[in-house]
């Protein structure tokens, strides 16, 4: 995007990526732990 923007002379705004940032942010530190569990019948 931004060699289109210079080489037709555009101004572009940088794109905000905070929402993203969020995201990723929040994957990579998770606020609680999740315990599952497994539970099998047997006939």
């Amino acid at each position: 995007m931004i060699i289109f923007c210079k080489r037709f002379s555009l101004n572009c705004p940088e794109a905000n990526l905070s929402e993203w940032e969020q995201v990723i942010y929040e994957e990579a530190n998770p606020a609680g732990e999740v315990t599952i569990g497994m539970v099998r019948q047997i006939y």
